[in-house]
């Protein structure tokens, strides 16, 4: 769970939303990689999608098993940010597979 202009205000909504989607095949939850990698490497290694605004963040997603995906929501402003690092990071190691979705959340 993050704070500032990078927090998803309405996770638990979409976290109910998510988990009702196919609730005998999908959980859906918020992990915060405060605590650490190691303490994350567990949740890392059983997930299979992770979802996360761009940032420091996804470099966790290097922790995840060969065929899982990495979504990185974008900021709508992207001036002078290096948005592209994680796609050609993640194409370059090709185990874990990008997609990118941009916010309209203009905030800055």
């Amino acid at each position: 769970r993050r704070s500032g202009r990078r927090r998803l205000y309405n996770l638990d909504a979409l976290l109910e939303e998510c988990s009702s989607w196919r609730p005998t095949r999908v959980h859906c939850a918020a992990h915060d990689f405060g605590s650490g990698l190691a303490d994350s490497l567990d949740v890392l290694h059983m997930s299979d999608v992770m979802v996360a605004p761009h940032g420091a963040d996804l470099i966790n997603a290097f922790g995840m098993r060969e065929g899982s995906a990495v979504i990185e929501i974008l900021p709508p402003y992207q001036h002078g940010c290096p948005c592209s690092m994680y796609e050609q990071m993640f194409r370059l190691e090709n185990r874990v597979k990008y997609h990118a979705m941009q916010t309209r959340n203009t905030s800055r």
